[in-house]
């Protein structure tokens, strides 16, 4: 039952990195290619308005500790983990992964044009998906999960997507960010976690085991349903954003709405992404010795 099982496990990282990678290109396509994503972006942005001084400031705070000193010191502190525990495989492997998803992610920033389809030149943030901070803090927490040992990768996850989801949605608190830019981050680093992970699970043939004994019972089932949750939430605002624009009244939607909706569509993919690849990775000892 183990080859069966453990092909299961590899199909399943493999459809998760490449839905990563599709919904990376659907954000494109829909927040930056039309007008209508556009101003649902936009419009999150422009909620910032509601914002206390001190709320933004706050966010501000935050981003200024997301730079490439912490992301060398935290990838550092990863790395040392893992050559600790003996596993040099896995601390290449998210090291591979830190420096994978911030390149590619400041590379799809270079590449894909993007251009004003709303005539609104007041907001000015520029080509800024996926967002660089966002990816800074979500690539630190996909590798903190490969190289702990089973038993802490729940544990790790959760406060790993949460970090995560607070930067995402600091950038939007800050107006650094649209919405868009955070969610097409985590799916950046998630696809290049479940990229990882199948290239450990190549390399060392029995990572792919199953155990009767699955990590991370309680944080799997509980990053997913939130995630669900808090995303079906959001995609609820979407399409009420989309009924008042069919009936031309979409600049009646309250600011401060658009922004907490934002917040949530941020929070939940952070938790949803993270769960699907600890959901993923259940089933693969990743730490085995040879």
């Amino acid at each position: 039952m183990q080859a069966p099982r453990a092909g299961k496990a590899t199909r399943d990282l493999f459809a998760l990195a490449v839905a990563c990678a599709l919904l990376v290109g659907l954000l494109y396509l829909f927040f930056v290619c039309t007008r209508l994503g556009q101003r649902i972006d936009d419009a999150a942005v422009d909620g910032r308005s509601t914002l206390t001084p001190e709320e933004v400031q706050d966010a501000d705070d935050l981003l200024q500790t997301v730079d490439i000193t912490s992301l060398v010191f935290l990838g550092g502190a990863v790395a040392f983990v893992a050559v600790v525990r003996g596993r040099l495989l896995l601390g290449a492997a998210a090291l591979g992964v830190i420096g994978a998803a911030n390149v590619s992610s400041q590379v799809v920033k270079a590449l894909l044009p993007r251009s004003d389809l709303t005539g609104e030149p007041e907001l000015v943030i520029g080509n800024s998906l996926p967002s660089g901070h966002t990816t800074v803090a979500a690539s630190i927490a996909v590798a903190a999960i490969l190289v702990a040992p089973r038993r802490l990768r729940g544990p790790i996850a959760v406060v790993g997507a949460v970090y995560a989801a607070a930067v995402g949605v600091a950038t939007l608190t800050a107006g650094w960010h649209r919405p868009s830019d955070a969610v097409a981050a985590f799916a950046v680093v998630v696809a290049w976690g479940a990229a990882a992970a199948l290239f450990i699970s190549a390399e060392r043939p029995g990572a792919s085991r199953f155990s009767a004994r699955t990590a991370s019972p309680v944080a799997t089932p509980l990053l997913v349903s939130l995630g669900v949750g808090l995303s079906a939430a959001a995609f609820t605002g979407l399409v009420a954003v989309l009924a008042a624009r069919r009936l031309g009244r979409l600049d009646a939607i309250d600011l401060g709405q658009a922004y907490a909706g934002a917040t949530v569509a941020i929070t939940g993919s952070a938790l949803l992404l993270v769960g699907l690849l600890l959901a993923a990775l259940r089933p693969v000892g990743l730490d085995v010795s040879r």
